[in-house]
């Protein structure tokens, strides 16, 4: 597939083909890319959790018990987001949870290049993606549950095979470069 192609028509999937399941190998093979991307001082900082079946509904469990028993700290819109985010993610095949094992200055731009890479890669095997950030509200269990202690843990992305709805689906205007930047000379 060509990388321009891929980078415009790259959608965050919330829906998914519930007939068909992501493989441990596609998962593989989508994190050896992630891997590639560049990292401040080629400290390669991220670390990988990958979820499937049980693993990923027992996630989803604990995610959904910490918004209820947190709801009261939340406004609304926290609230509808992280229970939006995890049914987002529960029609996924897995969720790929990214975690920062070095904690640097330079360790948030390495980690979102390596989940952009990640998540090029996966729309080129035919599969789509979700960026969940609202994964952090679970974040102490999950290091604990993952033997990630002392790590960060920085995001979720589902997995899984794009629903009919969501081929071709055409994404949200975007600002123009006239309005996002300026150049001096």
């Amino acid at each position: 597939m060509e990388l321009s192609k891929a980078i415009l028509e790259r959608r965050s999937c919330r829906s998914y083909n519930r007939e068909k399941e992501v493989t441990e190998e596609q998962l593989r093979e989508m994190l050896e890319y992630a891997t590639w991307a560049p990292s401040g001082t080629n400290a390669q900082p991220w670390r990988f959790s990958v979820l499937m079946g049980e693993k990923k509904a027992e996630f989803l469990e604990i995610m959904r018990n910490k918004v209820e028993e947190n709801k009261e700290n939340f406004t609304e819109q926290q609230y509808n987001i992280y229970t939006w985010s995890a049914l987002s993610l529960e029609k996924g095949s897995a969720i790929v949870l990214v975690w920062d094992c070095k904690k640097t200055w330079t360790s948030p731009q390495s980690i979102g290049a390596a989940i952009q890479t990640m998540m090029l890669k996966a729309y080129d095997m035919g599969l789509g993606t979700l960026w969940v950030a609202a994964v952090h509200v679970a974040a102490e269990e999950y290091a604990k549950l993952y033997n990630r202690e002392g790590m960060e843990l920085i995001a979720g992305v589902g997995v899984g095979y794009p629903s009919e709805k969501m081929i071709g689906k055409k994404g949200p205007p975007r600002l123009s470069v006239d309005e996002v930047a300026e150049f001096f000379n």
